[in-house]
């Protein structure tokens, strides 16, 4: 789980790195645009891939032991929509504007992400450690 969680970190610092190295050249080629936008996806597509795990593997299981807040899904709901947006911005990216539109958008999710990761590894792990033998974890 927090492989997962390592792995989303570095790809919202990489996300936003490559954006800022964008914004601070002279020019920009077309092709890095499409490499931003392919990379993009990739980092889409494991976030949601990891927020339907847990959402249909993990916290379903957890729950029949354990009362988890609510809020766990609901920030999930919010991280979507925001993943979205940022998603669709990061599509359009053309030129300066357009790229300062998207790294703001994927700073906004990647702020509710952060501690929402850190959440479930502070408290989630441990309940599921706790109430589940190793066995039942594999």
């Amino acid at each position: 789980w927090t492989y997962a969680h390592h792995a989303i970190r570095t790809d919202f610092v990489d996300t936003l790195q490559a954006i800022d190295r964008m914004l601070n050249a002279t020019s920009v080629a077309e092709w890095e645009y499409e490499a931003l936008k392919k990379w993009w996806t990739q980092v889409e597509a494991f976030l949601h891939a990891h927020h339907d795990h847990e959402e249909e593997l993990f916290f379903p299981k957890i729950k029949e032991r354990v009362v988890l807040p609510e809020r766990l899904t609901t920030d999930h709901k919010t991280l979507v929509e925001g993943l979205d947006a940022a998603t669709e911005a990061v599509k359009k990216a053309s030129d300066v504007a357009s790229l300062r539109e998207a790294q703001a958008l994927v700073r906004s999710v990647e702020e509710l992400l952060l501690p929402h990761l850190k959440e479930e590894e502070d408290d989630t792990l441990p309940l599921m450690m706790k109430h589940f033998t190793q066995k039942e974890i594999e």
